[in-house]
């Protein structure tokens, strides 16, 4: 974009348009927590129940934690278990967080499963999702029928 600018005798002579830089909002605070106030939630242990590796528990030795782990506000781990275990097994006491707004458990659970949605699973853990979900919908369904239909249909109580 050009912009012109008047000279000293009156006349417009072209000008390159002046860099402009938006200003960015600054990034969100990193949030911490210890590991010993972090709780594993019910539904991870119920479906997935697994360990970190060694490789895992090396990277985070050497890295630190890349990846914050998300959390709800009463401290409950929605993604990012294995994460937490490597950590302290790597000797970490404190782990970057995110923490989810929602007070649903229902939008909670949910979570849990599609923060796992990439990871390799067996065909149990496969089996245990879809019980979950099928779960939570129903029990959505039941909300939605008990208000009259007036509930959201967007996934959400």
């Amino acid at each position: 974009m050009v912009y012109t600018e008047p000279t000293a005798v009156g006349k417009k002579q072209a000008q390159p348009a002046p860099s402009v830089t938006p200003p960015q909002a600054p990034p969100p605070p990193q949030e911490t927590r210890l590991i010993a106030s972090l709780r594993s939630h019910q539904l991870n242990v119920t479906i997935y129940c697994d360990q970190p590796s060694e490789d895992l528990i090396q990277s985070i030795r050497v890295h630190g934690v890349l990846e914050p782990i998300l959390i709800t506000l009463d401290n409950r781990i929605v993604s990012g278990h294995r994460r937490v275990a490597a950590a302290a097994n790597a000797g970490l006491e404190v782990v970057p967080v995110r923490v989810v707004r929602s007070t649903d458990p229902l939008e909670i659970e949910e979570l849990v499963i599609h923060c796992n949605r990439y990871r390799q699973k067996t065909n149990e853990q496969l089996a245990k999702e879809a019980q979950q979900l099928l779960r939570i919908e129903r029990t959505r369904a039941k909300r939605r029928q008990a208000t009259g239909g007036q509930g959201n249909l967007g996934g959400k109580p």
